[in-house]
């Protein structure tokens, strides 16, 4: 049995002490580890001008798609003719269908009626709505093929506006002096004429002319 003054327990706070932990000795081997690696940019490659931009949108080729070069996007000012093609058809199918429905109310009345001929306003009507989806008809197809990139669309898209602004005049010349109030016809000749010039205009800037004979267009530009 042990006590006081026995050896036990040792000084202190009554558990042994061991000597510090010093190290390895200085002529033990060491293991320099991996090299340090380049850590890697979540957030897509660098900048094809030499400037690493963090930010930048991760190659599409990597995901199974093309990439696009710079300067091969389409100018925006083809993509807004276009688009105003395919408005400016919408309205020329609308407005045939309403031809077309006219003519047939008018025929309805000149079989009826015996006094009055009305066969060639019926043939009038039906011939300008037959131009009005045709008309229609080429600015769809123009603007399609226009987008795909091949210059033979403008030619189309070109050809149904110049229907368009043409029927347009004919329009305003017709019925100008036959009606009291001509304001909804030019109303709607200028929304039907405005729509085909712009969209031409648009058509045949110097961008969409270059990008469609393969000529790089600034990258600013359109989709």
């Amino acid at each position: 049995m042990t006590g006081p003054g026995d050896g036990w327990p040792p000084p202190g706070d009554g558990y042994p002490s061991y000597p510090q932990y010093q190290g390895p000795p200085p002529n033990a081997p060491h293991d320099p580890g991996l090299p340090a690696q380049p850590y890697p940019n979540p957030y897509g490659n660098p900048n094809p001008y030499g400037n690493p931009n963090p930010y930048a949108y991760p190659n599409s080729a990597a995901y199974g798609y093309p990439a696009v070069q710079p300067g091969q996007r389409r100018p925006g000012t083809l993509t807004a003719a276009a688009v105003l093609g395919y408005v400016n058809a919408g309205l020329l199918v609308i407005a045939g269908l309403l031809l077309f429905t006219g003519a047939s109310l008018v025929n309805s009345v000149d079989n009826s009626s015996g006094s009055v001929d009305l066969g060639g306003f019926t043939a009038e009507l039906t011939f300008d709505g037959f131009l009005n989806l045709f008309a229609g008809g080429l600015l769809i197809a123009g603007s399609v093929i226009m987008s795909s990139r091949r210059p033979g669309g403008r030619t189309i898209y070109s050809l149904g506006a110049a229907i368009v602004v043409i029927e347009a005049i004919y329009w305003l010349g017709r019925w100008g002096s036959q009606v009291d109030d001509v304001s909804g016809i030019v109303v709607y000749a200028l929304i039907f004429g405005a729509l085909a010039v712009i969209g031409l205009a648009l058509a045949w800037t110097r961008d969409g002319t270059g990008w469609l004979s393969g000529q790089p267009v600034p990258t600013s530009y359109g989709s």
